[in-house]
């Protein structure tokens, strides 16, 4: 007999009473998914078809008292967060709803009452500039503090979710467009890049697919890996995307990223190799590279390759892994032919690692000699 499917997961929406979180609990019903809504008045929800799947939870994320957050989000096997209040001081901010309330303590409230036992994803709804609160046009939105406010409840999450073994995702959508939401005719395609980077506008529509994409495509952890994805997302002209394509798009965020490759007509790979591990013993360790490197770097061989691990120590000695480069041949059966592939660890690194240009550039250089590339 055919195996019986598989329920879908439990889900709570917090926030589900907003123009974000209904869209999003609207577009799970119509996917046949059950969802619990967290929302501070159960009686004012309202719901776009499906509300015999809807199980409204009365709870507020900037009560002190965290027993209603608690039995609310209890069981919940996917967690989202899309409560907010607007960036400058409005009607929404009555009764002390600030962004230092709601988007800060809000979130941390949050990270304190989820069911640890049960949760395997927490989504959470943010915003573009939040790590770059100083760049243009950001201080103006961060005029009464909604970027930091945002930054450290995302923090709260995120190491939650490291202390926990549980995926986050963090959805960073640019300024949406208000009204409905919608962009000039044409222009409905998302566009979406991992970390804190793009600007621009978004269509509502757009950030309700990314989060409901968040949501439904496996995201598995592998071992050793960062929890944390986050990625910006902006509305372009063209056509909105499939199914498919979100679910290459997001996955591809959980990849770490290659930064160099080089392919080869014909290679020595055992030499090369050996080349690769002696290059980085001796430029790396040697102080061969000028200006020197803005920090210390480990060189370690490995099968096929070498790693290069990034560090900083503090006064006390105490020293931190910033990130890592692993550089290797491809293998024998690539269909692209032989290459040399620097890859970036881990994947949540959206910008080159410190000194991290200078070691690619001093490597191409040295490997032309030997092994000129195609």
């Amino acid at each position: 007999a055919a195996a019986a499917p598989s329920a879908p997961p439990s889900i709570a929406v917090v926030g589900a009473s907003g123009d974000i979180g209904g869209g999003l609990v609207a577009a799970l019903l119509a996917r046949g998914i059950p969802v619990t809504a967290v929302v501070r008045n159960p009686a004012g929800l309202e719901v776009a078809g499906g509300s015999g799947m809807v199980t409204a939870k009365k709870a507020s994320i900037t009560d002190a008292d965290l027993k209603g957050l608690r039995e609310a989000l209890k069981g919940a096997e996917i967690v989202v967060t899309c409560s907010g209040t607007s960036a400058l001081p409005s009607g929404k901010w009555k009764g002390g709803n600030t962004p230092e309330k709601v988007d800060g303590d809000g979130l941390e409230n949050v990270a304190k009452a989820i069911d640890w036992s049960t949760t395997k994803k927490v989504v959470v709804l943010s915003s573009i500039g939040v790590t770059r609160p100083g760049e243009f046009p950001f201080p103006i939105l961060n005029l009464f503090g909604v970027l930091d406010a945002k930054r450290r409840g995302e923090l709260a999450l995120e190491a939650a979710c490291e202390a926990n073994g549980v995926r986050c995702v963090l959805v960073r959508p640019a300024q949406m467009v208000p009204g409905e939401g919608k962009m000039a005719p044409g222009v409905t395609s998302p566009c979406v890049a991992r970390g804190d980077v793009l600007k621009g506008s978004v269509s509502r529509p757009n950030v309700v697919d990314a989060l409901v994409q968040s949501v439904v495509t496996e995201l598995p952890l592998e071992a050793g890996e960062a929890v944390g994805i986050d990625f910006s997302v902006v509305t372009k002209p063209g056509t909105p995307w499939s199914e498919e394509t979100w679910k290459k798009e997001l996955t591809a965020l959980t990849k770490p990223e290659v930064v160099l490759r080089l392919a080869f007509a014909s290679v020595n790979r055992e030499n090369l190799t050996t080349w690769l591990q002696r290059w980085a013993a001796t430029v790396i360790s040697s102080g061969a590279l000028f200006p020197p490197l803005p920090m210390a770097v480990r060189h370690d061989p490995q099968e096929g390759g070498v790693r290069l691990s990034f560090v900083s120590a503090d006064v006390t000695g105490n020293v931190t892994l910033l990130g890592k480069l692993e550089a290797g041949l491809t293998a024998e059966d690539d269909e692209g032919g032989p290459a040399l592939v620097v890859t970036r660890f881990p994947a949540t690194l959206t910008k080159p690692l410190p000194g991290e240009d200078q070691i690619l550039e001093k490597l191409k250089e040295d490997l032309s000699r030997v092994a000129p590339a195609n």
